[in-house]
């Protein structure tokens, strides 16, 4: 199902029921219970049952996408109700990326993904509560809608939220350590204790994990090849959507390959990796899509934003809300599949380059450089945002706070070997923002993000992951073939040396001649100027060219129309930033613009 609205409040039930059924949704069930509401909806293209009642009128809704005893829909829903004994160790044995409502001997529960993966908000205000996994719906019917400024800055300028405290004052994002317990007069929120799966490593090989770790890989893609037909996988140049596409393969499917070609800055893709893609196609013989994720000068419209918004909710800040795109998910691609993978939350099966060697960092180079100075967006500069430091204090509190749940106690300094871990804490919600979108559409959810295969390489000594050797490893014992596309990962081509299983990155002459003029500190203006001649003149690849310079024009034009806005038009109480001094990159920006031209529509329509 795409969707789940739960309230105790009739009248507020129904506008939920309304407002999403505005938004296309079609309504898939309504039950009415003991002074408690719930309603469920279909995917917008691949309709599927997701709600199950027994003979003695217990009953479950799923929301995301889940297999349960190789099954999934109305039939994996059964057998979880089946088996539910008021435990969400049922978990243990639920496999995706979901939201589950059920009512059980009276009891009802909502719990979600171990991680949280799927979005599922709520609110209880004056004796009313509301649930649902879509934001806008929810901000809506709720009375007070005051902004939560810190909360805001870290969903769009740091992509992702670090609390669990919305935008929205008073909604909450449930936490996978958290159920909840509904009552007509009260919804109630209990702690889930979080315990991380660990191995042994001490007297065994780099191959001894590698073996285990295929093993578990090899357990998940042999169960999606088994409940769906279609498949479709997100492809890239890069490792973790080969590693995911060598599971596929392995396990007998024959996935369409897909790629989104953008046309500017919002949408950055790289000539590189769609011709990996087209050669990932021929080699293999398989079927590849290129999506078009373009802009026209329409989508940067009111109207435009309005409309997707409205569909969409928040989620439609995606990649800058180009109408192509949604297009390409509501329908345009061809041979639909049932089943959409991206190969997500493959980032820790290989050391961090941040790292740079060192055995650890303090807290405040985490916070200060890594996750506020500029890894996601850059939130340091109190010139363009006002706030920073209460912010940021704000920030780091929430950080450890949801830290400490997952056993992570941090005072001082971040060991090399629990960094990923740590990080994982924000870059789980990053990483989840497409997921929850193509939810509405049709099944998916990220195979790596399965807690055994997310936690695994946590456990690897960390000279295993360097130069991600550990899933070169990985991707050569399921599909070794793959290897023999070209990679091109985080910006780069490389080449990879087979007998160790090791990475070297093929600068390009133009690469080469940016780095000596960052040793002359050439400036940024000398800088833009010589990549502008280099593109214009002298790469080869007249593609790549092409896409360069329409990044730069598109970044002026985006700059002047945000400065414009924020200057000229934004509303005095949502102005809380100052553009001209954003020291970050620029799609962090427009997903800021995108969510207050949001929020200005809500209050227009309040």
């Amino acid at each position: 199902m795409s969707r789940i609205v739960i309230s105790n409040d009739e009248k507020v039930f129904d506008s939920l029921v309304k407002e999403n059924i505005k938004s296309g949704v079609e309504l898939s069930n309504v039950i009415k219970r003991a002074g408690l509401y719930f309603a469920s909806f279909y995917k917008r293209v691949k309709k599927n049952e997701n709600f199950f009642e027994s003979d003695n009128s217990d009953f479950i809704l799923g929301c995301g996408t889940l297999i349960y005893n190789d099954s999934t829909s109305s039939e994996a829903l059964e057998g979880i109700i089946s088996n539910y004994e008021q435990s969400l160790s049922i978990r243990d044995n639920i496999f995706g990326n979901y939201s589950i409502v059920l009512s059980k001997d009276s009891v009802v529960t909502v719990f979600c993904d171990p991680y949280s993966i799927h979005d599922i908000y709520y609110y209880e205000e004056n004796g009313t509560f509301a649930i649902c996994n879509s934001l806008k719906e929810l901000t809506k019917v709720k009375s007070n809608k005051s902004v939560k400024v810190s909360s805001l800055i870290s969903e769009t300028i740091l992509s992702g939220y670090i609390g669990n405290e919305t935008f929205i004052e008073g909604i909450f994002k449930l936490r996978g350590t958290e159920k909840l317990i509904l009552q007509s007069e009260e919804l109630s929120i209990v702690d889930v204790n979080y315990q991380k799966a660990v191995w042994n490593f001490e007297g065994k090989t780099v191959d001894d994990a590698v073996d285990t770790y295929v093993n578990l890989i090899k357990k998940y893609t042999s169960k999606i090849a088994k409940v769906w037909g279609e498949i479709g996988v997100h492809q890239t140049g890069g490792l973790d959507n080969r590693l995911i596409f060598s599971g596929l393969i392995d396990a007998g499917v024959k996935p369409l390959l897909l790629y989104g070609k953008g046309n500017g800055i919002l949408t950055t893709t790289n000539q590189e990796d769609l011709e990996c893609v087209k050669q990932y196609s021929k080699k293999f013989d398989l079927k590849h899509h290129i999506m078009d994720w373009g802009h026209n000068e329409t989508d940067y419209s009111l109207n435009s934003i309005n409309s997707l918004f409205n569909k969409y909710g928040f989620k439609f800040a995606i990649y800058g809300a180009p109408k192509s795109f949604f297009s390409e998910y509501e329908g345009g691609i061809p041979d639909y599949p049932d089943f959409l993978e991206f190969g997500y939350f493959g980032e820790n099966l290989r050391l961090r380059e941040y790292l740079d060697g060192r055995d650890s960092i303090s807290l405040d180079d985490f916070f200060e450089d890594y996750l506020f100075g500029g890894r996601y967006g850059d939130i340091n500069n109190p010139d363009f945002l006002p706030q920073s430091m209460e912010i940021k204090r704000t920030l780091r509190a929430e950080y450890l706070k949801e830290a400490s749940l997952f056993g992570l106690n941090i005072d001082t300094d971040i060991l090399a070997k629990d960094f990923d871990e740590f990080r994982w804490v924000h870059a789980r919600k990053a990483d989840s923002r497409s997921l929850n979108l193509i939810n509405e559409f049709t099944s998916s959810f990220a195979t790596l993000s399965v807690p055994e295969l997310h936690e695994f390489p946590w456990s690897l000594p960390a000279e295993w992951r360097e130069n991600a050797q550990f899933q070169l490893r990985v991707i050569h014992r399921l599909y070794p073939q793959s290897l023999t596309v070209p990679i091109f990962s985080h910006g780069n081509l490389q080449t990879l040396n087979k007998n160790n299983f090791s990475l070297t990155i093929n600068y390009t002459w133009a690469q080469k001649v940016k780095s000596l003029m960052d040793v002359f500190n050439a400036s940024s203006k000398v800088i833009n100027y010589s990549k502008e001649v280099y593109f214009r003149f002298f790469e080869r690849n007249k593609e790549k060219a092409k896409l360069a310079l329409k990044n730069k024009s598109s970044t002026e034009y985006v700059v002047k129309k945000l400065e414009s806005y924020f200057e000229n038009e934004c509303p005095k109480e949502l102005s809380f930033i100052v553009p001209k001094h954003y020291p970050g990159h620029i799609v962090g920006l427009y997903r800021y613009y995108l969510h207050i031209r949001a929020l200005e529509e809500v209050e227009k329509n309040n």
